[in-house]
């Protein structure tokens, strides 16, 4: 979940934050890279949480227990219980498909018994600009705004300016 820019640069790096030896250029272009990441991560994410939410808990499937998984490049979801996978191929295969590319947070927000084959998704036109907010994430209350890359730029910028050179 993203609450604000500086949260963000903590998940992505994996040691502390130090005096970076890129120039703002090849930060900016690294940046890029996560925002796209993330769009893609996030959009897949509400995908298959939607469809999970109306595939399956809406219409009370299962044992209320569940292995949510891929095999391959299918998305499943298995009743512990059974071991039945509950989602029928056109059901699975447009969940995680609809997640392969960003997508804008409102075009695929989730409407009760609408199949996410049936969504209509509009492909966001700039997934390196702006870090999409996850819908999923907003229902409970995270952030619901889009964080536009040059706030992120700005932010790691000032945070670098501040470390001190040892």
């Amino acid at each position: 979940m993203h609450t604000e820019s500086s949260k963000i640069l903590s998940v992505n790096c994996v040691t502390p934050i130090k005096k970076s030896h890129l120039t703002p250029k090849e930060r900016a272009a690294e940046t890029k890279g996560y925002i796209f990441h993330w769009n893609v991560a996030s959009t897949r994410f509400d995908s298959v949480c939607t469809t999970l939410n109306n595939e399956i808990y809406h219409k009370e499937i299962g044992s209320g227990n569940y292995h949510v998984g891929t095999k391959g490049i299918i998305f499943q979801v298995t009743d512990l219980e059974t071991k039945q996978s509950l989602l029928p191929p056109e059901i699975f295969w447009g969940a995680w498909g609809a997640g392969s590319v960003p997508h804008v947070s409102g075009s695929i927000q989730p409407k009760k018994h609408r199949k996410v084959v049936d969504m209509p998704l509009k492909i966001m036109e700039e997934p390196f600009s702006y870090l999409r907010p996850s819908i999923t994430f907003g229902m409970f209350g995270g952030k619901s705004d889009p964080i536009p890359i040059e706030d992120i730029l700005e932010d790691i910028e000032s945070k670098l300016a501040s470390i001190d050179v040892k």
